[in-house]
């Protein structure tokens, strides 16, 4: 696969960030309800987990809660469904966020020509003429998130620095939001799309205009996306093109530090630098943790979402962690899977049993103190599997 970097620049969006803002303002009433449609398929076996989380889907479907980033059975189903019963919100789904290419005169049936107008004016929309007439195409994916709306890219892995608003950065956030975590100095390392760090920012409505957010990413595309964010939501953010080795100063001078790096666990001639998490899959997420055992003061919060592998029936980053001794230890198991990826063979060939995805969080402390829970206690009701 031959990988490119020629797609639309985030400059461009920072150069007219009004226009965008105007753009923006003006579509959100014709999309919001997009978020209806579950984007992710699960392919692993339906049990009665699943089965559960499916009659949730189900419901905020036709409630118009947000569905984008769960896992779902059959999110095709849903997609005939919203053709038949929901068209505009079936329309805005498929243009930003599937990004099909749509015959323009379509477009101007359901959304006012002053508006996608303006969209095409501030950079979101690009128009293509092709024999069969005028199309439009989005250039970035719109997501709306609680009161906020995100950039991001489409999805395209040809493109090596892509910057992917996933899954796992949602739940996170939603965790974020729901727990109210606040700081006013946030350090956000493989901030990517800048969402973790833009809503803690958020949880502090009277002190937002004090509250400063250190975007770190090694993929100048990300930080430049963050910034866009940033400047969309009215948020104030420093962007860093660096590696999280290079950011101790800003935890030791920071209130909390969020994270969620790379952490799948698979052959790295095959893995992306967004996804590759190093030896075992928890390389990077280690590392920020011993940064953050060392550097963050007293008092100082963290959090971070990651992945680990089940070896010999032992948890290999709870066994990691466990040599902290400044660090509370919060260590939320969201979900616990047999491998079902393409990389199967692969992760029997070393061994590893279940993939578990965490949340990990807590404070530096004079002392340490750990535990392992998981969605069936109290804090873990405010995340998501």
């Amino acid at each position: 696969m031959k990988l490119r970097q020629n797609h639309k620049k985030y400059s461009s969006l920072l150069e007219n960030i009004d226009d965008v803002k105007q753009a923006i303002s003006l579509i959100s009433p014709f999309i919001k309800n997009m978020i209806k449609f579950p984007m992710r398929k699960f392919n692993g076996p339906i049990g009665e987990k699943q089965l559960i989380f499916e009659s949730k889907i189900k419901k905020n479907f036709l409630e118009n809660r947000c569905n984008l980033f769960s896992l779902c059975s059959s999110p095709e189903y849903f997609l005939e469904k919203g053709k038949n019963l929901f068209f505009e919100d079936y329309l805005a789904y498929q243009f930003w966020i599937t990004s099909l290419e749509i015959e323009q005169e379509l477009i101007y049936k359901f959304w006012p020509k002053t508006v996608v107008q303006q969209c095409i004016h501030a950079g979101l929309i690009s128009q293509k003429l092709t024999l069969e007439g005028t199309k439009l195409l989005s250039n970035f994916r719109i997501i709306p998130f609680r009161d906020m709306f995100l950039i991001a890219d489409r999805y395209d892995r040809t493109y090596n620095d892509m910057v992917y608003l996933s899954y796992d950065s949602l739940v996170l956030a939603e965790f974020l939001a729901e727990v109210n975590y606040q700081g006013q100095v946030i350090c956000d390392i493989c901030s990517g799309s800048g969402i973790l760090g833009l809503t803690i920012s958020k949880n502090c409505p009277h002190k937002q205009n004090e509250s400063v957010i250190h975007s770190i990413d090694i993929n100048p595309r990300a930080i430049e996306c963050a910034q866009v964010n940033s400047a969309l939501n009215e948020l104030a953010l420093q962007g860093h093109v660096s590696t999280y080795s290079n950011c101790k100063s800003f935890i030791s001078t920071s209130d909390i530090v969020v994270f969620n790096p790379p952490f799948i666990f698979g052959p790295a001639s095959r893995l992306l630098l967004d996804s590759d998490g190093g030896e075992q899959g928890i390389e990077h997420t280690f590392n920020i943790l011993k940064l953050i055992n060392r550097n963050l003061k007293i008092g100082g919060r963290y959090i971070g979402i990651s992945q680990s592998p089940i070896i010999q029936g032992k948890d290999v980053l709870w066994n990691a962690v466990q040599q902290f001794e400044t660090l509370e230890i919060n260590y939320h198991v969201l979900d616990e899977f047999k491998p079902f990826s393409r990389y199967s063979e692969w992760y029997a060939s070393h061994g590893v049993e279940a993939i578990r995805q965490i949340i990990i969080f807590g404070d530096r402390m004079p002392t340490k103190a750990a535990k392992i829970f998981n969605n069936k206690s109290e804090i873990g009701k405010y995340c998501f599997s």
